[in-house]
């Protein structure tokens, strides 16, 4: 049932049973039952706003439209961050909390994953205006747990590490990688796909971050669904 559907029977029902309830109550005089009808309406909301996330959903989704192997300031090359300029969307009319984000970054022809956290937040402007590498004044700080209200978005731009150091070979070579992205979030204790999207590396690419540059890449083909 969406929204205005039941918004509409939420209210309709709470008045017509309001009324109903303080006429039966209170007889057929307006002096009793009016009084009796607008305190017992003011209960029935009372009830219905502490059962709102029942009645509202909190629908986020993540949208994504590039993004950036930023070096460090000194570069370090061995160091993989994967940086993602993301909008969060709750697309629900009732409000939640974005409460953690993690990358799966599967490499062609890998048969694991490799798990990316967030080791910090990046402002976006300062990053561009600047010499384009990850450094103290362009770090806003670590990645934190927010809100969001009902059909509102925000805008954040997240820098991802490794959680676990991988050794003993390289951790990116060229080829038609593929990146998912998992939220989780108040109505969702298990984290969940929000985003699915490619990630293709070239040789070139490789050899310029090597030597120091960072990369950036936009592309269209998105994959933003709404969880199941």
């Amino acid at each position: 049932m969406s929204f205005p559907t039941r918004l509409v029977l939420t209210i309709a029902g709470t008045i017509v049973a309001s009324i109903g309830a303080a006429y039966l109550l209170g007889g057929r005089a307006p002096a009793i039952w009016l009084p009796l009808a607008f305190s017992i309406a003011s209960l029935t909301i009372s009830i219905l706003a502490a059962f709102k996330s029942e009645l509202f959903d909190f629908a986020p989704v993540v949208i994504q439209q590039g993004y950036l192997l930023a070096q460090a300031s000194p570069p370090t090359p061995a160091v993989l961050n994967i940086t993602l300029p993301l909008h969060f969307l709750n697309r629900g009319y009732g409000e939640g909390v974005i409460e953690s984000i993690a990358l799966k970054v599967w490499l062609e022809g890998s048969a694991e994953p490799i798990i990316l956290t967030p080791a910090a937040e990046l402002d976006l402007q300062k990053f561009v205006q600047g010499l384009r590498r990850l450094h103290p004044e362009n770090i806003i700080g670590p990645f934190c747990a927010f809100p969001l209200e009902a059909k509102a978005s925000r805008a954040k731009t997240i820098v991802f590490s490794p959680e676990k150091a991988v050794s003993g070979q390289p951790v990116l070579k060229p080829g038609k990688h593929r990146i998912e992205v998992f939220l989780r979030a108040s109505n969702h204790r298990v984290p969940f796909l929000a985003l699915e999207m490619p990630f293709p590396l070239t040789a070139d690419t490789l050899a310029e971050y090597a030597a120091g540059k960072s990369i950036h890449d936009v592309h269209d083909d998105i994959a933003a669904r709404l969880p199941k």
